[in-house]
């Protein structure tokens, strides 16, 4: 099973403070975070402890972190319940249709190999293009993103079909794949297949995360998309 380990924070405090089981519960996952850094590949058990020395007598906050909270019931409920999970990978392309200004970044995600079915895919995207939904700079974020990390035997046919059938964003798909050639990220014709060469990719990724920063999405979500650093991503916003 390997190693586990236990480690022990002592907090001491002559100051009553009333947010400090939030405090605490902060300096034990940064333990916690220490602890992978060093290149263990399992979490530890940080058990903390508040040694109070203090004038007033008992200690008058609560020990229960989430009683730092405003609503601490609510806040109880939710850190003590599994995290809310968007599994995009399960969700129906039907489904993912109706989510409106996010349905065509969340079809880019769960699709970017456009192996199996692959035209029924490209027919929602074109819905979704032809909805009017996302203004064009979402658009070009969009498909920028799509275009470059796209791994489909299929990409001729479905850039070919975007541009003959998105007829409200028609311009923006045959300059971006024609950029995306000059660039050397398409090899052959413009509707080869994507390289994705490193070259250019930065300023792009860069535009992917503050745009999805912008429509919600989470900053570890975006990092698992763009492969860009936690701290690379919250520098954007």
């Amino acid at each position: 099973m390997g190693d586990s380990y236990i480690y022990l924070l002592v907090e001491h405090q002559s100051t009553p403070d009333k947010l400090m089981g939030w405090r605490l519960m902060h300096y034990a996952f940064m333990a916690m975070n220490q602890h992978l850094q060093q290149g263990h590949k399992t979490l530890p058990l940080v058990v903390p402890i508040l040694f109070y020395h203090g004038e007033t007598s008992p200690y008058p906050y609560e020990e229960v972190w989430t009683q730092c909270l405003p609503h601490a019931e609510v806040a109880h409920a939710l850190y003590s319940s599994p995290f809310p999970l968007v599994d995009i990978t399960v969700v129906e392309d039907t489904e993912i249709v109706s989510h409106r200004k996010i349905a065509v970044m969340e079809l880019a995600m769960k699709h970017k190999k456009l192996r199996n079915d692959h035209q029924k895919v490209t027919e929602h995207f074109v819905q979704i293009l032809n909805s009017h939904y996302n203004d064009k700079n979402d658009v070009i974020t969009i498909l920028n993103y799509l275009f470059i990390i796209m791994d489909s035997p299929y990409y001729t046919s479905i850039v070919e079909t975007l541009i003959d059938q998105a007829e409200n964003h028609r311009g923006a798909i045959m300059n971006i794949a024609q950029r995306l050639k000059n660039e050397g990220k398409i090899e052959g014709k413009i509707e080869g297949r994507v390289e994705g060469k490193e070259e250019g990719r930065e300023e792009t990724l860069q535009q992917i995360a503050l745009k999805s920063l912008q429509l919600g999405f989470s900053t570890d979500v975006i990092s698992e998309i763009t492969g860009l650093s936690i701290s690379e991503i919250q520098a954007l916003n």
